[in-house]
This record gives C-alpha cells, structure tokens and sequence, in this order.
C-alpha cells in the first residue's frame, strides 16, 4: 500500500512539474556526421508551449550581420506568407520583399551606405493568424 501511495504521489507532481515547464528554449545546437564531426551549427528555439499557434510566438534569426550586402532572416515555423521591409533608422522604409510558402526570406542592402538598418518581417500563420518581429541589421563596408 505505502509504494501504491508513493508511486501515486510521484505521478501527480510529475504531471505538475510538466505543465509548469512549458516554455520556449532558445539556444545553438549543433548537428553532427557519423563520424562525431560537427557539420552545423544553428540557433534555434524549441517551443514547448501551448497547442494553438496564435499562442506561439514568432522568432526568427538574422545573418550574417554585420553584412556588407546580402542577408537572410530564418523563422521557427512554416508560413503561408512573408513581408520583410527594410527602413533606416529615421523610419524612411527602403524596399520591400514578400514570399509564400517559406521558412526564410533573403534580401540585399548592397545599394545602401554603411550603418544601421531596421528589418521587419510581416508573417501570415497557416492558420491565417499574423505574426511580426523587428531586427536591427548593421551594414558594414
């Protein structure tokens, strides 16, 4: 009876303990060959939240940056549309690229001079839902 008691015990607070431990784990992972050689290395965030996606949140990562041109932006999920602008720091918006279907965008800020630049992404979820997220690019020379 005291096992039954303490296993029943032990269930319930482990059932607990998960509820509690949804949360988005954000970090770099690493993939690795049959041989233990490391072939990529990527951030990521790994959801373990709530099943409805407007619950979850948008993240994406920007490289290379700094640049001297060409840059990519690479979401957490597939989208069924994406809108990335790219306006310098006054706010003054500098071109525009929109795809469908997409885990990443790819733009170029070649044409403009060195500094600071705001990229923004506009996405629409499967489920018709709206997501965005802003990143400050640096351009180098």
């Amino acid at each position: 009876m005291k096992h039954l008691t303490f296993l029943i015990i032990l269930f319930v607070y482990a059932s607990a303990g998960k509820a509690q431990s949804q949360q988005t784990v954000c970090g770099i992972f690493y993939s690795y060959d049959a041989n233990g050689e490391r072939i990529q290395r990527k951030y990521n965030c790994i959801y373990d939240g709530p099943a409805h996606p407007t619950d979850k949140p948008l993240y994406g990562v920007i490289y290379p940056n700094p640049t001297a041109g060409p840059f990519a932006v690479e979401l957490n999920e597939f989208v069924l549309s994406v809108v990335m602008t790219v306006s310098n720091i006054n706010g003054e918006q500098l071109s525009s690229v929109s795809r469908s279907q997409c885990w990443e965008i790819s733009g170029d800020i070649s044409p403009y001079a060195p500094g600071s630049y705001i990229v923004t992404v506009l996405v629409t979820r499967e489920d018709e839902t709206q997501a965005s997220q802003s990143f400050t690019l640096i351009k180098d020379e």
